[in-house]
């Protein structure tokens, strides 16, 4: 037997493919900021041109994840993923061979670019192709994604220590070589769902102005401050561009992303949530990492090593999603989530101090624990209300959804936490001030979805996981309408 026929649609090898070709990108997303001042150095440039690469790679991701729920209508997963692959090695090295801003920014975007889109070829059938093991699948996924995140800041300190940045870069090229080698040998072909499904250029287009647009503005928000129309007025066309995505979806009789099936509770609940928690996590932690770096000037090792909890908490989520996946207490876990991730901003607000770093350490445990206990948890409780052939298209516009309220929280109550602190670089009451903007949106958010969760179900709702992964027009839990408004008529 060859090694094809040894790992071809086999469980284990399919899943791990499918996670090392994400982790990379999600763990420089929180390892850069350890690494930001050797990589200027390096490269001869400044902090505002690293953010801007930075910026336009998370765009990239965000358009990239829904560019990509468009081609898995009409190409198969085992066409796509080699290609995803191959762009996502090209962009790490040109990163890391880069001599300059603009090759390194190239090759940022293009690793984000990609990646979003592997993450919509590779995870939906994961979940949908191995039915049995789906609870084991919810959990090594929760763990490979936030665990890359939660790891990023140790990572980046002991790298920042040791070999440097670029034989970093080369080791995350090194994994998407082997995931590329070894994707036609895993992946099963398979057809694709909708390949007469017509392309929805104007979708696309409004995607793309409404990443690139708003991630563009805060890109350059550092050398122009909030006042400026050069901040103001692409941020305002862009998330109009990205609002004006529902309206067009809504409006058309085939659309890319359904929009309709979306509009009740539990899909619109989750999304929120994911955008709240996300958006809260990244944010506390950015501006705990600047706080420790900046004003504590602890070292970047001895900042990644005091973030070590938070990869435990995100490990220790995930082993307990996987216990409640299929069970009805998987809300109960995602309102823990949020109020442990809202009490440990409350404990970041407490240890103002260096010798205070242990109640960090424990902050960041917490912190983890919520991050892996809301976001990858809510998106699967949204997607538990809809029809598991919808998954790939809507879980790319969730996606899209999410990273635009994920990853624009964090660095704008960065630099408001800069501003606030002129003319110094940084100090307690900006980076307060941007913790307890964070946390007051996280709360807010809680509430909201808590109330339209209760509006919707009187008891906890069991699952029929099963059931919803054997049939392709059945649902797991039979989501309400939004606080008792009539559901949107349910149609592919």
């Amino acid at each position: 037997m060859s090694l094809t026929d040894r790992l071809r649609g086999q469980y284990s090898p399919t899943l791990a493919l499918s996670l090392f070709a994400l982790i990379p990108y999600l763990l420089i997303t929180s390892a850069g900021s350890l690494l930001e001042g050797e990589i200027v150095k390096d490269l001869q440039t400044t902090r505002v041109a690293l953010g801007w690469a930075s910026s336009m790679s998370t765009a990239g991701y965000a358009f990239g994840a829904l560019f990509a729920g468009d081609l898995v209508q009409r190409r198969p997963r085992r066409t796509l993923f080699p290609i995803f692959a191959a762009m996502t090695l090209i962009g790490w090295l040109l990163a890391a061979f880069a001599g300059g801003p603009w090759m390194y920014g190239i090759g940022h975007v293009l690793a984000g670019l990609s990646t979003g889109m592997l993450l919509v070829v590779a995870l939906p059938p994961v979940i949908t192709g191995f039915r049995k093991k789906v609870t084991m699948s919810a959990g090594f996924i929760n763990l490979g994604l936030f665990g890359a995140i939660a790891a990023g800041p140790v990572i980046g300190g002991l790298v920042a220590a040791s070999v440097g940045w670029r034989a970093l870069y080369f080791v995350l090229a090194g994994i998407a070589l082997v995931a590329l080698a070894l994707s036609r040998s895993i992946l099963e072909d398979n057809d694709p769902p909708k390949p007469d499904l017509p392309r929805d250029h104007v979708a696309l287009g409004l995607a793309f102005l409404g990443t690139m647009l708003p991630f563009g503005a805060v890109a350059i928000l550092a050398s122009t401050g909030f006042g400026s129309a050069w901040f103001l007025v692409p941020l305002t066309i862009g998330l109009a561009c990205f609002l004006g995505i529902f309206i067009w979806e809504e409006l058309r009789d085939k659309p890319l992303v359904p929009i309709h099936q979306t509009l009740h509770t539990l899909p619109v609940m989750g999304t929120l949530i994911a955008a709240f928690a996300g958006g809260v996590f990244l944010a506390v932690l950015e501006l705990t990492v600047a706080r420790t770096m900046e004003m504590w000037q602890f070292s970047p090792l001895d900042t990644g090593l005091m973030f070590s909890p938070l990869l435990v908490g995100a490990a220790l989520a995930a082993l307990v999603l996987s216990k409640l996946f299929d069970t009805k207490y998987l809300p109960v876990l995602i309102l823990a989530g949020m109020v442990l991730m809202i009490a440990s901003g409350g404990v970041m607000l407490v240890a103002v101090e260096a010798n205070q770093w242990p109640w960090v350490s424990v902050s960041t445990f917490l912190l983890g624990f919520g991050a892996g206990a809301t976001v990858s948890p809510a998106l699967f409780l949204a997607a538990f209300s809809l029809h598991s052939s919808l998954l790939p298209r809507v879980f790319a516009f969730i996606e899209l959804v999410r990273s635009i309220g994920d990853f624009l929280m964090g660095p704008i109550l960065l630099e408001l936490a800069k501003t606030l602190s002129a003319p110094a670089k940084l100090n307690e009451a900006g980076v307060g001030t941007g913790i307890w903007i964070a946390l007051g949106i996280g709360a807010a958010g809680t509430v909201l979805c808590v109330a339209m969760f209760r509006s919707a179900f009187k008891t906890l709702p069991q699952p029929q996981v099963q059931r919803w992964l054997e049939e392709d027009d059945a649902v797991a839990i039979e989501s309400p309408g939004l606080f008792g408004m009539k559901k949107p008529a349910s149609s592919d």
